[in-house]
């Protein structure tokens, strides 16, 4: 069996899929299954991924032909390796990525580790880079809260992170529903979950994950509909930080 799960859910990504699916299928560490969920993809990407799906055995391809397949879905349909990573479809990993990232997870018993994210634009250009920039072997819940506003931007999305398969049973999902008419904020939510309900965590203070911004993306879109979601995500934070006295006028600040 192998070690890792890697699931991406495409929906017309363009040619965007291709570093994105190349960048996992050419990592140094090989031991891994890759689940693609074509969500109702209109653009060509269907017969690109089967012509994948074709040529390495680790693709796992699933057809969705109406666009409403979830990532919690996925974890909980698709993954029964140790870990699990998400990658959006067009990100993409640096080669080292799931070998640095399981090597300390396996070495501490780390239930959620990543690395440094690198935004890029539609060409590749560098945008900024956000992260912790200091490998940290084991973090606690205090460290959660201490260091929780550098930490947070990398928490706000849940790609290109390495978690164990138990930390999906403490995603909050009545958070998730509430937010989901707004279709902001669910990412942030699953990964607030996880990250408060982790014993241990860990960071690779190397940039691992480089998170695609385009003028489409609704990281690129402010709307009303983001604002509430927002609200509800400020909510949750404060609830966390409270439950474990890391509500410090620090992180009050910083909310």
């Amino acid at each position: 069996m192998a070690e890792i799960t890697v699931i991406t859910h495409a929906f017309n990504p363009g040619e965007y899929i291709y570093p994105c699916v190349d960048s996992v299928l050419n990592q140094t560490f090989q031991d891994f299954k890759y689940v693609i969920v074509d969500n109702a993809s209109s653009d060509g990407s269907k017969e690109v991924l089967e012509e994948y799906a074709k040529k390495d055995s680790r693709i796992c391809l699933y057809r969705n032909e109406d666009n409403s397949a979830t990532l919690l879905d996925s974890m909980r349909r698709y993954v029964d390796t140790e870990y699990f990573m998400i990658l959006d479809h067009d990100d993409y990993l640096e080669k080292d990525a799931l070998e640095l990232l399981y090597k300390l997870a396996v070495k501490e018993n780390l239930d959620i580790v990543f690395g440094r994210c690198e935004m890029v634009g539609s060409k590749g250009e560098i945008l900024e880079t956000a992260g912790v920039r200091n490998d940290i072997a084991c973090m606690t819940k205090d460290g959660l809260c201490k260091f929780f506003a550098p930490l947070y931007w990398q928490m706000r999305t849940v790609w290109g992170k390495l978690i164990k398969k138990d930390m999906v049973q403490h995603i909050d999902e009545e958070t998730y529903l509430y937010r989901q008419p707004s279709k902001y904020g669910g990412d942030t939510v699953i990964v607030l979950s996880m990250a408060f309900a982790a014993e241990r965590l860990g960071t690779v203070g190397k940039v691992l994950h480089h998170y695609r911004i385009l003028e489409k993306s609704q990281s690129r879109t402010y709307c009303r509909q983001r604002f509430l979601a927002d609200w509800v995500l400020l909510d949750m934070a404060r609830s966390l930080l409270e439950k474990y006295d890391g509500l410090t006028p620090q992180n009050e600040e910083f909310l």
